[in-house]
């Protein structure tokens, strides 16, 4: 997160946004968990089943969107339109486009 999306670890910056592509995940559940505690940012993540949601509310995201449905709308819905970092650990080559503007991405993970 530090290096590849070089986020500060300066909290006294102004806030950003983290999106979690995969958020309930292993590598999701620990990303949401080191954003939140070592970090400035607000942590939005992406999950479908409504199991899923629970759990990564419970990991610390401060929100969380449906992976399922375009990401932009999803976005729109909780008042966003855009996001400064991506952390995209599932289904990498659906996610691509957004149809918003982001800004560092880190991607995981191999198309099926």
């Amino acid at each position: 997160m530090f290096e590849r999306l070089e986020v500060s670890r300066d909290t006294s910056k102004a806030p950003h946004t983290l999106l979690v592509i995969g958020g309930a995940g292993g590598a999701g559940s620990i990303l949401i968990q080191l954003a939140r505690r070592l970090t400035y940012l607000t942590v939005i993540a992406t999950a479908s089943r409504p199991e899923s949601v629970q759990w990564v509310e419970n990991m610390g995201a401060n929100a969380v969107i449906n992976h399922g449905l375009p990401l932009a709308d999803e976005l729109r819905r909780i008042g966003l339109t855009e996001v400064d970092f991506i952390a995209s650990l599932i289904r990498v080559h659906e996610q691509i486009e957004t149809g918003s503007s982001i800004g560092k991405t880190v991607l995981s993970g191999f198309p099926d």
